[in-house]
Formats: C-alpha cells, structure tokens, sequence
C-alpha cells in the first residue's frame, strides 16, 4: 500500500519538493525518523498521523510518535503513545525503544522512580549487549537524580526447622526426663521475610550525600500440621522490625545513626539505637572493607536481658583467575549485659563464591561459614553453615528468582542449643 503525503518533504529539500509525494508505508517511517534526527519534531509527528491513520496499532509509528511528543514538550501525550507501543510491541527491538520512551516521558515529568522501572524494562528487552549497556547507563543517571532510593526484599524458605529449635525433645536433669515446650524444639513449616528499606537524600555534595533512612522488617511462619500437632503457634513466630536514620555517604564509604523498635510473638520486645561506619578501599585487584559498630538493645520482657553490642569486621573480595568472584569475611561481636545468659563474645568467618559464567543458563553460588560464641554463664555454642544457590535466568525488570539451599547445625554444651536445619529457599535478587 502506498501513501500520498504533502510538504514533508521540504523539511529535506525545500520548495523544489513543494509537491505531493508517493511513499510506501515504511518508506514515510524511514522518512519521519530522518526529520527527527535533523530535530523536526512536527514533521515527524504528521509522519506518525499518516501512518496511524492507516494502522492504529502500527508499533514503530507509535514509537516514533512518543519520540516527537517528548521533543515537543507534550509529555502525557508522549507517554501514553509510548505505553501503547509497549502493549503492543513484541520483538526485544521495538519493546526496548518503547520502554526507553516511556521512561523518558516519566523522567522528564519528574517521576523517575516510575522511570527507574522502565529503564529495567528496557534493559530487560535489549537487543544488544551495547542496547543494554545504553539502558543501564541511563538507569544509573536516573538514580543518581531521585532523591528516593527504595529496595524490596522478598522471601520464602521449606525448612524443617523454621523457629531454630532444638534438635531433642526433651532434657534429664538429675535422672528426670522433662519435655520441651513445643517452641524450643524443631518444627517444620514455611518461614517467610519481607524487607523494605529506603533512602531519602536531604543534602548533596562533591563526593558525599547525606540522607534519612527507614525500613520495615516482617518475618513469621505457616506450621506444618505435625508441629501444629506439637503444640507449636504460629503466631509466636511473628516478628516485627521498624527502624529509622540518618546516613552520610560516599565513595569512602558510610557513616549512619540507627534507631529502631522489635516486636516478636506479638508483644512489644526492644527499642535499639546505634551508630556504625563502613570504610571501603580499593587495594590492587581486591575491594576491601572495615566495619565497626556500636548499638544499645533496651528490652521491655525483661531489664536485665538489656544489652550494649560492639561489632568490628572486615572483609576482602576479589576476582578468581577465572573471574569467578571470592569473598571472605571476618566478624567479632561483644555484648554486655546484666544478665549473664545474654553477655557474650562471639567470632565468625565466612567464604562466598559467585560464578563468573551461567551454567545452563542459571548462575551459581555457594557459601559456608562458621560462628562460635562464649557465654558468661558458661554456655558455648559452635554453628556452621552452608548454602548453595542458582539465579534463575528469567527474570522480570531485571529481579531474578534464586533458588538456594540451606543447612545449618548447631552445637552447644546446653542441649537445648543443639539444633540443625534444612531448607529450600526462594528469593528475588536485582540483577542491575
């Protein structure tokens, strides 16, 4: 089919052309993108009205459309054309400029956390590795625009042991056999964790922001029916963390203040508050940071439980010869208290491994670790533990499942801490 338009083409070659012109319809589309090139917004938008007029739903004419909106300053109308694109786009191609359209009508309305989103989207579609790497420079400036950072982590994890319970079900002392309430033994379900956690940036200088933090923390379980039979409540689970800050930060690292409020089985539990910094520094090839941290627990169930906890830590990563990532990490922790089932020393190390390339399409990683601590009442506990995991390679705005895998054990000389878990875990991780 051919189209007759008139004029468009003085824009290209002035009055000699002052007469109307056949085209075919994709030769009118490589003609309206060349008058946006040469930055005729106009001209290119009567291209898009030819070419909808003929076919609605023509995808390329509605992109090219949200293009013209957008240099003209008509940005709900350039919005709503690219969003149409979108729905109707199905090639990576068209769905990428679609996306990049959209949210640069949303950008420049001032909704960039909505612009965040499609330039995931956009990422997600690219037809390229350079399309991609274009989306996620844009991502990037975006970002570095809002003052509002938010992140959403989601969780849910099988386990055979989801309170963390003994691996026995009940104690002798002095000859007798005592059973164990049915929350201090293993009881198997489905624990689950939601996290949100934001940024609000109140002050912006060279190198460094200063910006207000908060975050809500919610985890629980659904029991199975055997630990329902034991005696087990669900609700006893439940734990509730709000928390509120203030952090500066920068290429350095951070420095932040942290108050917040727990409530678990329902009852109010603890108010913390406290200060931490990171320090973070390139030497050579390996990426290496200095943590320390300084936080006070006051218990409401119980006074003496009230405790102040120091933390130190450090940590190295680095590429492995076949740029595998390596990780390892060291932590030390003292808390003080009047109570002596509460005051403790506590030292552990982990190694983290992230595979360098997929395998089957998944990425892989694993981790292990080791913590002991030391009571002042004499108990001594030992856990170590081990995790495997792969990132699904669907993803959605660039969040990924990753499935994991899960074993912990728990040694103690009060049998009461011994415990052991396995678990299958599935979480949501952002690959930009």
């Amino acid at each position: 089919m051919r189209l007759c338009v008139l004029g468009l083409a003085l824009m290209l070659a002035g009055p000699a052309l002052a007469r109307p012109v056949t085209m075919t319809a994709e030769e009118l589309l490589r003609f309206g993108e060349a008058a946006m090139l040469r930055g005729y917004a106009a001209q290119a938008l009567s291209v898009t009205d030819a070419l909808l007029a003929r076919d609605g739903g023509d995808v390329q004419a509605l992109i090219l459309r949200a293009q013209a909106l957008r240099m003209l300053d008509r940005l709900p109308e350039s919005e709503a054309a690219a969003r149409t694109a979108w729905q109707r786009a199905e090639a990576p191609a068209p769905r990428f400029l679609a996306a990049t359209a959209l949210a640069q009508a949303l950008s420049l309305q001032g909704q960039r956390l909505r612009a965040q989103y499609w330039l995931r989207q956009a990422a997600e579609a690219a037809p390229s590795a350079g399309a991609q790497a274009q989306a996620l420079a844009d991502l990037r400036y975006v970002r570095g625009e809002t003052p509002l950072r938010l992140q959403v982590d989601l969780s849910a994890q099988p386990s055979d042991n989801v309170n963390g319970g003994a691996r026995v079900d009940s104690v002798t002392v002095a000859g007798i056999t005592l059973p164990l309430p049915a929350k201090l033994t293993a009881l198997s379900g489905l624990s689950y964790s939601l996290g949100i956690s934001g940024e609000y940036r109140i002050a912006a200088a060279p190198g460094a922001d200063t910006a207000l933090t908060f975050g809500l923390q919610r985890s629980g379980a659904v029991l199975s029916e055997a630990a329902k039979a034991l005696g087990g409540q669900a609700h006893d689970l439940d734990f509730l963390h709000l928390g509120a800050g203030v952090m500066r930060k920068g290429a350095w690292g951070s420095l932040r203040f942290d108050l917040g409020r727990n409530w678990y089985g329902g009852q109010d539990l603890s108010a913390t508050y406290g200060v931490s910094g990171t320090m973070v520094r390139q030497v050579g090839a390996a990426r290496v940071e200095l943590s320390a941290g300084l936080q006070r627990e006051a218990r409401f169930d119980l006074d003496a439980a009230s405790s102040t906890q120091g933390r130190l830590g450090a940590a190295v990563a680095m590429a492995g010869p076949k740029g595998d990532t390596w990780r390892i990490a060291t932590t030390l922790m003292t808390a003080e208290a009047q109570s002596d089932v509460v005051q403790r020393q506590e030292a552990g190390i982990s190694l983290d491994w992230q595979a360098a390339e997929k395998v089957a399409g998944f990425g892989l990683g694993a981790s292990v670790g080791v913590t002991g601590a030391r009571y002042a009442s004499g108990r001594r506990d030992g856990r170590l533990r081990a995790s495997l995991e792969a990132e699904f390679p669907t993803s959605f705005a660039g969040f990924a499942p990753v499935l994991s895998l899960d074993w912990s054990r728990g040694n103690s000389n009060v049998l009461v801490y011994d415990t052991e878990s396995l678990g299958l875990g599935l979480t949501l991780r952002s690959r930009f």
